[in-house]
């Protein structure tokens, strides 16, 4: 019998495998955070408010843009 870890199986082992189990949570014991999706329509006015939230709990923010126009 044998076992085959893999976060991206290939097709040797899918073939081979009689049963395929997922991972839904990490090993570290953490969960992939929910992913929101927003309208482009005032997005920078959207990205300021979560902002002003977030240093109102004196919490800190990285944000990551797409191009460099974005930023």
């Amino acid at each position: 019998q044998v076992i085959y870890v893999s976060a991206t199986p290939a097709q040797y082992e899918l073939t081979r495998a009689e049963q395929v189990c997922e991972q839904i949570i990490r090993p570290t014991g953490l969960v992939d955070p929910a992913v929101e999706v927003r309208p482009v329509q005032g997005q920078i006015d959207d990205l300021i408010a979560e902002i002003r939230v977030r240093a109102e709990r004196n919490e800190r923010v990285l944000v990551t843009t797409l191009t460099k126009k974005m930023a």
